[in-house]
This record gives C-alpha cells, structure tokens and sequence, in this order.
C-alpha cells in the first residue's frame, strides 16, 4: 500500500475561488510514475509537438534524477517521503501562501516520523526550503541536454511543537 498526501492551497477570492499554490507529497511506498505510465500518459504525443529528441532528454533526466536520488540517499531511499511539483503563483508569492501550505503537510509528515526529500533548480528556493528546515545533502550539475544545477535537499521529522523552528516548552 502506501500513498501520498496531497497538497495544494486555495484562497477565496471576490470573483470565486482561485487555485494559489501546488504540491505533490508522495508517502513511501506510493506508486512511481513509469516510462510506460507516461507514454500511456500522451508521452508520444509530447514526441511530436516538442519533438523526439527533447522528450528522449525529458525520459534520461527522470532517470539521471531517480538514480542520483537513490545514491544521495542511500540505505534510506524509499523510506522518506518526497515533495514534488511546488508551485505557488507567481502574484503571490512572497506572501507566506507556500510557507503555511508546506509547514501544514510536514506537520503530517512529522506525525508519521518521515523525513522529506525534494530537489529543486532554482537557487532562491534552497534559502525557502532551508527556512522549513531543508538541509542540502547534494549539489550536482545535471549532465544531460543543456547542463543545469540541482540541488537535493533532506528534512529529518520534527518532535511535535518544534516545527518551523519552534521550540518546546518544557
């Protein structure tokens, strides 16, 4: 079995409702996506609009990534849970939308004893992440296609009441 908690963050807005942030935080256990999930998934059809050689790219950086992860990780890699996709808008970003969305579902995580992996390749989200309590376990250029930088990050659980750099009574 094995699952994943969802995520996602929606703000009532004059006009109705309005969808402000994104997330996928994958338990585990849960089932991964597959090459043939995403050809099933329209991964031929992404062939002929973005064309064969940019989807062939797509198809070794998911691989690069999950053997890079499976090595960072070690004896520990499918026994942390895993935080993917974040999106916020980019009109309400830097307003704490993120934060609170994030710090809610790692008190979750925290409440089963997970730690959280994720990677990221923008800089400015390491300092986001590393203020959730995100600790940079690996920095490593991506070699396939057009270069570019990522880096894995790890958060260990939390004891309840010391998340987001709280500190227990006591």
């Amino acid at each position: 079995g094995g699952g994943g908690l969802g995520g996602g963050g929606e703000e009532e807005e004059e006009e109705g409702r309005e969808l402000v942030m994104f997330f996928m935080l994958e338990l585990p256990g849960a089932a991964q996506i597959t090459t043939w999930d995403m050809l099933r998934a329209g991964l031929l059809l992404g062939g002929l609009v973005h064309g064969i050689g940019t989807m062939r790219r797509m198809v070794q950086s998911k691989s690069w990534f999950e053997a890079r992860e499976r090595e960072v990780l070690g004896e520990r890699a499918g026994s942390v849970a895993r935080l993917e996709r974040v999106a916020v808008l980019p009109s309400r970003q830097g307003q704490g939308v993120g934060s609170a969305a994030l710090a809610t579902a790692l008190q979750e995580t925290d409440a089963l004893g997970l730690a959280v992996f994720l990677a990221t390749q923008e800089e400015r989200n390491v300092t986001f992440y590393r203020r959730l309590g995100f600790a940079v376990i690996a920095d490593e250029i991506c070699p396939i296609g057009a270069t570019y930088r990522s880096w894995m990050m790890l958060r260990e659980p939390k004891p309840v009441g010391e998340q987001h750099g709280e500190q227990r009574a006591g």
